[in-house]
């Protein structure tokens, strides 16, 4: 036992990561953000972002019907929805809507990726990578840990998916 839980008070509810603001209102934003410039301002054919957003907005609309997904992002009307005045584009939603935007917009990237193109298979892998963490997460909610075998998938997949981001985004740098 480690010697901080020794303190008075101190347990693993006070340590215990806060999955909610630091994956699906944290890392998960700027990731699912950045995925829909590249998608609106680069990947697809259309020369004009809004009319890009509204294709991804059907296909993800389809996506979540035909998945039964349980909380689906609703407002893919406008480019601020992701895109910022300054800084990275960042999705904007609720936890909810964010935790399970991941499956549908990997479907809509691959979709309209070039598989052609190294840095558009990183993407994709990146977004698999993420969605394994999350179902993981998803089998074992509620609890304080997972099996070995799905705390290890758990753990080989959340670090690909930051590796792949941090190497994603120093080509995009």
């Amino acid at each position: 036992m480690h010697q901080i839980f020794t303190s008075p008070g101190v347990s693993i509810l006070t340590v215990q990561v806060d999955l909610m603001h630091i994956k699906h209102l944290g890392s998960d934003k700027y990731m699912y953000g950045s995925v829909l410039y590249l998608l609106c301002y680069t990947v697809m054919e259309s020369l004009e972002p809004l009319k890009n957003l509204k294709t991804i907005a059907r296909e993800m609309r389809l996506y979540y019907a035909l998945n039964r997904t349980p909380t689906r992002y609703r407002y893919m009307n406008r480019l601020g929805m992701f895109v910022k005045k300054k800084g990275l584009p960042c999705l904007r939603g609720r936890a909810a809507e964010v935790k399970h935007f991941g499956k549908a917009l990997e479907s809509t990237w691959r979709n309209h990726m070039n598989r052609n193109l190294e840095i558009h298979q990183k993407v994709a892998l990146m977004l698999k990578m993420n969605n394994q963490v999350e179902t993981v997460l998803d089998m074992h909610k509620g609890k304080f840990n997972a099996p070995e075998p799905d705390a290890l998938t758990l753990e080989a997949s959340a670090f690909s998916a930051m590796q792949i981001q941090q190497e994603l985004r120093q080509f995009f740098a």
